[in-house]
């Protein structure tokens, strides 16, 4: 069963290579989504409804378990202790303290 690597664009070949050093018996599957990148000045709700399709075609495909190699976040993230607490900092100023955040 192939492992599935789901990135917004290029960036996770990295993460793939890295896959391949430590594991190199296994079969991958790579879903790059270059169609919508970049994921960064989309909304979350965008983001996610995008992650999660490219996760259900990696699944369609037989992968047995897929990883996400994206780091975007929306520009209007903000880190969980940000959401708890009503911080405003976050990550756009980088005026939380939480490591998140950084």
């Amino acid at each position: 069963m192939p492992i599935g690597v789901f990135d917004s664009g290029l960036g996770g070949l990295t993460v793939l290579a890295a896959l391949r050093a430590g594991l190199p018996n296994q079969d991958y599957v790579y879903l790059g989504d270059n169609a919508h990148a970049p994921y960064g000045t989309r909304p979350a709700e965008e983001i996610h409804a995008l992650t999660r399709a490219g996760v259900a075609r990696l699944l369609e495909e037989g992968c047995g378990l897929v990883i996400l190699a994206c780091n975007t976040r929306p520009r209007r993230w903000r880190c969980a202790r940000c959401r708890r607490t009503g911080c405003r900092a976050g990550r756009a100023t980088r005026g939380c303290s939480a490591s998140s955040c950084r």
